[in-house]
C-alpha cells in the first residue's frame, strides 16, 4: 500500500484541463457499461479514437458529420466511407425516405407506415427547408426505441 497526499493543486490551464478530463473519464465509468466505455473515452475525449474505431463490438456503426472533411485526417478517413448529402429537403426526401425504409425494416422486419416517415422527415427539416441525416437517424432511433415494434 503506497500513502499518497496532494500537496498542492496546479494552477495552470494545462492542470485544469487534465482535472476536467479527469472528472469526464470518472463520469463515463460510472454512465457506461464497461463494454462501451472505452469507445465513450475514445469519442468524448479523443483518447486513442482511432484505436477504438479499429477495435469496434461486432454489429457496431458509428457514424461522424462534419461540414469540413477536409480537416479530418488521412489515417481517420482512410477507415470511414465517405458519403457526402445535398441538404434540400425537396432534393432528399426519395432518398431520405429509402433511408428511413431500409433503417426500419432492418430493426423491425417490418415496413416503415408512411405517417411515420412524413413525420421523421418533417421533424428532421429545419425552417430554412435543409433536412439533416443525422437529426433524421435520431429521430428515427427515438421512435424505433420508444414505439417502433408497436407501429402496426
Amino acid at each position: 500500500v503506497v500513502d499518497a497526499r496532494l500537496r498542492s493543486r496546479g494552477a495552470s490551464l494545462a492542470s485544469a484541463i487534465d482535472r476536467a478530463r479527469a472528472h469526464v473519464r470518472r463520469r463515463i465509468t460510472a454512465t457506461f457499461d464497461a463494454d462501451a466505455a472505452p469507445m465513450a473515452r475514445a469519442l468524448v475525449l479523443g483518447e486513442a479514437w482511432l484505436d477504438a474505431l479499429e477495435n469496434l463490438p461486432s454489429k457496431s456503426v458509428v457514424i461522424f458529420t462534419t461540414n469540413y472533411a477536409e480537416r479530418l485526417s488521412d489515417r481517420f478517413r482512410d477507415r470511414c466511407m465517405t458519403l457526402e448529402f445535398e441538404g434540400a429537403r425537396n432534393a432528399l426526401g426519395v432518398d431520405a425516405r429509402r433511408l428511413l425504409a431500409f433503417v426500419w425494416r432492418d430493426c423491425t422486419k417490418q415496413e416503415i407506415p408512411s405517417r411515420v416517415a412524413d413525420q421523421i422527415i418533417t421533424e428532421a427539416t429545419d425552417s430554412k427547408g435543409v433536412l439533416s441525416y443525422r437529426r433524421l437517424l435520431q429521430i428515427a432511433e427515438r421512435e424505433l426505441l420508444t414505439k417502433g415494434t408497436q407501429v402496426p
